[in-house]
């Protein structure tokens, strides 16, 4: 399952991109769909889990409102093209893969695109689940874009 958001915001493309990837393990900061977000140090994943060792942090641990705590490791990034790609490392039954590739497109000296592009399997009879779940998680990430577009703009004054 394929999910595409994409989102405007009016502050400079480094800003967000130091939001997004700088500050990874900070996102309960800017959002309320998380209740606490925190770094997860290399000696606490498990043996065999490959990470992109230039990313400023390797992984991050999140905990929602409606999901147990998630591990999100950084695999692919690229400070150049301002794109990251993260994955679920601790999936629940019900997923065979959930990944999420970050970018941010400068756009203007003060204006930029973030898009997300979700990749997620699913396993078995979940499969016939996969039109509501796609709505799901197409909602909750337009909100997270949406929660990063505002805390970007208001915080704009901060990065200049």
């Amino acid at each position: 399952m394929q999910v595409h958001i994409e989102t405007e915001i009016n502050a400079p493309a480094e800003a967000v991109w130091q939001i997004l990837a700088h500050q990874f393990a900070d996102m309960a900061v800017w959002t309320d769909t998380l209740v606490e977000s925190r770094v997860v140090d290399l000696s606490e994943l498990s043996e065999g889990i490959t990470i992109a060792t230039n990313a400023p942090v390797p992984a991050r641990e999140t905990t929602s409102s409606f999901a147990p705590k998630a591990i999100e490791v950084i695999k692919e990034y690229s400070e150049e093209k301002m794109e990251l790609t993260f994955e679920a490392a601790n999936l629940p039954p019900i997923l065979s893969k959930a990944a999420n590739t970050q970018r941010v497109i400068a756009k203007g000296p003060n204006q930029c695109l973030v898009t997300f592009d979700l990749n997620i399997g699913l396993k078995g009879i979940f499969k016939l689940f996969e039109p509501i779940l796609k709505r799901r998680f197409h909602s909750t990430m337009s909100k997270v874009q949406g929660e990063l577009k505002v805390y970007s703009e208001t915080k704009q004054a901060a990065f200049a």
